[in-house]
């Protein structure tokens, strides 16, 4: 059994990246329609992960066993996240 490393994300992990999301949406898309991927799914997906790689305010990481990318996570800092409504900081 090989270990299991963390590290940044880099522009080559990309692929393996969208591969693991294809995989993760078809397995919700079972559960609920809502998770379908468009046509264009993968493609969007990859030039938002491959923004986050090079943001400032966010981080894209891997989890990597035996040189294979088996897991991926995004970490990001918004002041108002879009799911909540906007409330002043005062």
């Amino acid at each position: 059994m090989g270990e299991i490393k963390y590290r940044q994300a880099k522009n080559e992990d990309l692929l393996a990246i969208i591969e693991l999301w294809k995989e993760f949406i078809d397995f919700q898309k079972v559960r609920d329609s809502f998770f379908s991927r468009s046509e264009e799914g993968p493609e969007k997906f990859c030039k938002f992960i491959a923004g986050n790689i090079r943001k400032d305010d966010a981080g894209v990481y891997v989890a990597e066993k035996d040189g294979e990318v088996i897991a991926h996570i995004l970490a990001s800092i918004q002041n108002y996240p879009p799911s909540l409504k906007l409330r002043d900081m005062d």
